[in-house]
């Protein structure tokens, strides 16, 4: 299942970054349709996704994890993690 998707204009290709209950995030090519990446690491499902001109950025329950944006650099494809994940927040709920 899908929970979040967005949309990255990244170096002029229109991608579509998306995130699901399989705990993974996948970068699509929006004018074709293929999947050009799917980046793994999350712990739990991730909710939300949120591009950034550097960045991907990623929620789970646990995490907020940014990765490095997707590049094209002589025809090699990069995805680095970042080495730590954004940690300390915490979300109450009452009645």
């Amino acid at each position: 299942m899908v929970n979040d998707l967005a949309f990255s204009n990244r170096n002029r290709q229109l991608s579509i970054i998306s995130c699901g209950e399989d705990r993974t995030i996948k970068v699509w090519d929006a004018v074709t349709g293929n999947k050009l990446y799917t980046l793994e690491g999350h712990e739990a499902p991730v909710y939300s996704v949120c591009p950034h001109p550097k960045f991907i950025i990623s929620v789970d329950i646990f995490t907020i994890t940014a990765v490095q944006e997707l590049t094209m650099s002589l025809g090699a494809n990069l995805a680095r993690e970042w080495p730590t994940a954004l940690t300390g927040h915490a979300i109450y709920m009452w009645d």
